[in-house]
């Protein structure tokens, strides 16, 4: 939060704002040709969304339950970040990264083919695509494999997006948010005091209409 927080939001939002393909293009010229600028350029233009996303998903958890209950038994404010709050966007980053493979890749093709990125005589898809072009006229079936390839990987992408999207965010159902929500505080008990109320291993089940019971709280101790 604060005056630092704003304007490096302003600066995250004035950037996103810009067309990615022109940003690029600005940067590619800027440090020249060749894959590995093109990698610079495009690592630079993802870093935008990938604040954006870490800042809204702090903000959002710094205002949960067990985040204010951090606050409250005196940890300091970098253990709760570290601690219980970074382990917690985990998910979301990952799932970022596979919604942003499939961009990158077809951005890097296109920066082959603009011949921004990867140069003669090396191999790729761009490139090929670029080649298939300047013989369109007399065969214009060279430019099935490389188009098709890229269709292919960058829906598997997409696919495997999915499918973490769907393992690091179950259905909020009672069994899968206390899979995602295991963990073992350390004890910390005075054992010079009595404790007015000690429990051990409680576990509680919810009754519903179904086949399968929920399980509401399994096997937690504590003492008070």
């Amino acid at each position: 939060r604060g005056k630092l927080d704003w304007l490096g939001m302003r600066v995250v939002d004035a950037a996103l704002c810009i067309p990615p393909i022109v940003l690029i293009l600005v940067l590619v010229s800027v440090l020249g040709r060749g894959l590995t600028n093109a990698m610079l350029a495009l690592g630079f233009l993802f870093v935008f969304p990938y604040l954006k996303l870490v800042r809204g998903e702090m903000m959002a958890l710094r205002k949960t339950l067990f985040a204010q209950a951090a606050r409250t038994t005196g940890i300091g404010h970098v253990a709760i970040v570290m601690r219980h709050l970074v382990p917690s966007i985990f998910p979301a980053i990952i799932v970022q990264t596979g919604l942003m493979l499939p961009v990158a890749f077809l951005v890097e093709a296109t920066l082959s083919y603009l011949g921004l990125s990867v140069q003669p005589p090396e191999a790729s898809f761009g490139a090929m695509l670029r080649s298939a072009q300047d013989v369109a006229l007399i065969a214009p079936w060279q430019v099935l494999p490389a188009g098709l390839l890229l269709v292919m990987i960058s829906l598997a992408l997409n696919l495997t997006a999915d499918a973490l999207n769907d393992i690091l965010n179950p259905r909020p159902n009672a069994i899968s948010l206390l899979r995602t929500a295991t963990g073992k505080l350390p004890e910390r008990v005075n054992t010079n005091i009595n404790p007015l109320l000690k429990v051990t291993d409680l576990s509680l089940s919810v009754h519903q209409d179904s086949v399968n019971t929920p399980i509401a709280v399994h096997n937690v101790s504590f003492s008070v």
